[in-house]
This record gives structure tokens, sequence and C-alpha cells, in this order.
């Protein structure tokens, strides 16, 4: 889960340390905002998938 984080800190670190002022630099930030965003639905969804799965047995 923490391929997600690295993954968004390449277009990131490029927005903020190379390019921030042109469309380049304004498109590398939305594209590492919607990795996070992937990533915490993947997370959601482990969650969820974790949670029905403890459910459906006798442990707690």
């Amino acid at each position: 889960m923490v391929v997600w984080s690295v993954i968004a800190v390449v277009p990131l670190a490029y927005y903020a340390f190379v390019d921030s002022d042109s469309i380049v630099g304004l498109g590398s930030r939305y594209v590492g905002y919607f990795v996070l965003v992937l990533g915490g639905a993947n997370v959601l969804l482990y969650v969820i998938a974790r949670g029905i799965s403890l459910a459906q047995t006798d442990r707690v």
C-alpha cells in the first residue's frame, strides 16, 4: 500500500521542485493527486474486504 505513495511522489516532486508554473507542472500535480486518490480507494477496499472476511469467521 506504500507503493501508491511512492508512485505519487514522482509527479508531485516534479511539480514542487522543477516546473510549477507551466501546464505540464499543473498536470503533474493533478496526476499525483489522482494517484493518491487511487491509493486511498485501494486501502478502503482492503479494509472493507478484510472486515467482511473477519465477520464470516468465529474470530473476533
